[in-house]
């Protein structure tokens, strides 16, 4: 059935997705990538799924089966066909920064590319990003457009990946920008400069990191992809205005969520493999599309401005490519760890309890957001189920050491859904739950160490 299903889809080309990984090998030079993820090009795609259809009907492991071989350890085990590998990802506000690289002037992207990283911070669609966290919280969809700067051509008009680094490192050296390890760095090139190692012919664009100035730097290389034309140009004419600056747009916006769900490039979210990170599940998927005012096609309406964007993964439910999710905010819990007692109140997402340290939880309190009525139910070790708590009752035991290993939450009043995932021993994360489904395991023994509740419409 899911081949059948993925021939029917070739003609829409899309639906799927992966990217081509390409890895340049770990040096002591800090000017050096270790790793860069690409978005690749509608051609590329159009190959990487027919591959992928290819080892579906051949049985072999592919980007296109889904939870072919269970994943090592440390690694999430999840419902939502998306991986978490234990490392960070890029939890706070985030300032973006962009130079921009070769001959801009007089180009309508200088206006409309920082305008569109201002529109899309704090929207439905940004907070997509929002579904993924790591061991400690969940990632925020604010963004703060900072500084820009412009490069005349100081690495050339011929870039390798290493003259991308430089043309960042220039600018942190030279105190053109700052050094941020909470920035997200572009690179935006003119249309007489080339990226050497694949644009417009594998790529419309890369994310990668690098230590510079000793300083865990993430950053993106998007040219201007008038270069590529139908390559990486999905319509001639586009809302703004502009096709090579709304082009861009969708690429920077793959990347920004993939920057910000693995910015270390390998130690965050991607499915099977570095080649399916969150962007790449839906490269080039629009979705559903309306018709601009100038007959362009666009799916995101934001401030008055219109753009078509990729949909973005999303780490909710059985996963899928979406344009929006709406977070309900104020849902917080506490939980009371074996050895320590109550570790204070987190919210929206974020982790409660302890991850690799072993310590069980053996009680939990959480409270409902304003206007909703929230009730839950924990498996205590040697009892079972226990009575039901609700609005800041606490559910479990204190003194005990007997250790909660399976959990349920609901709404019992307000419009919206709670969804949980419970990180246990020796499984590590799992879920999700929603609305009153179990999270855990009953008579296995697996302690639940930690949780991220969240709700949303």
């Amino acid at each position: 059935m899911k081949l059948l299903w993925a021939i029917l889809a070739l003609p829409f080309l899309l639906t799927l997705n992966s990217q081509a990984q390409l890895d340049t090998p770990l040096q002591d030079n800090p000017e050096t990538p270790v790793k860069k993820e690409v978005v690749p090009t509608i051609p590329e795609t159009i190959r990487i799924l027919k591959r992928d259809i290819r080892n579906a009907a051949l049985g072999n492991a592919s980007s296109f089966e889904v939870g072919i071989a269970p994943p090592p350890p440390d690694v999430s085990n999840l419902g939502t066909n998306i991986n978490y590998h234990d490392g960070a990802v890029m939890e706070s506000t985030h300032n973006v920064y962009i130079i921009w690289y070769g001959n801009w002037n007089g180009q309508p992207a200088t206006t409309i590319l920082p305008q569109f990283i201002r529109d899309i911070s704090g929207s439905t669609y940004q907070d997509i990003n929002n579904t993924y966290f790591d061991n400690s919280r969940h990632i925020t969809g604010n963004l703060t457009m900072s500084t820009q700067i412009f490069d005349s051509y100081s690495q050339g008009t011929s870039l390798s990946d290493a003259a991308v680094t430089n043309v960042v490192s220039r600018a942190l050296n030279n105190g053109l920008l700052p050094t941020d390890a909470n920035g997200i760095y572009y690179v935006l090139t003119s249309a007489d400069v080339n990226e050497t190692s694949g644009f417009c012919t594998i790529y419309c664009g890369f994310h990668t990191r690098a230590t510079l100035r000793s300083t865990d730097i993430k950053y993106s290389f998007v040219g201007n992809l008038d270069r590529c034309g139908s390559g990486c140009e999905w319509q001639q004419i586009s809302p703004n205005g502009n096709v090579a600056a709304d082009s861009m747009a969708n690429v920077m916006s793959h990347e920004l969520s993939e920057t910000l769900t693995d910015p270390d490039v390998g130690s965050g979210w991607y499915r099977t493999d570095l080649s399916h990170e969150t962007g790449d599940l839906c490269n080039f998927n629009f979705g559903t599309t309306y018709t601009a005012p100038n007959g362009s096609k666009a799916n995101l309406a934001l401030n008055g401005r219109n753009y078509l964007t990729q949909q973005l993964y999303i780490d909710s439910g059985t996963g899928g490519c979406v344009m929006s999710y709406v977070p309900i905010t104020g849902l917080c819990y506490n939980a009371y760890v074996s050895n320590i007692g109550f570790l204070g109140f987190v919210c929206d997402g974020d982790v409660g309890g302890t991850v690799h340290q072993s310590r069980s939880m053996e009680g939990i309190e959480i409270t409902a957001p304003s206007g909703y009525s929230v009730c839950y139910q924990v498996y205590a070790s040697g009892i079972g189920w226990m009575s039901t708590v609700c609005n800041g009752g606490f559910a479990g035991t204190q003194h005990q050491s007997r250790q909660i290993e399976a959990m349920k939450v609901w709404f019992t009043a307000g419009s919206g859904h709670v969804e949980y995932f419970s990180e246990l021993s020796n499984l590590f994360w799992t879920g999700p739950s929603r609305d009153g489904q179990q999270t855990g395991t009953t008579g296995q023994s697996r302690a639940m160490e930690a949780v991220v509740i969240r709700a949303f419409h």
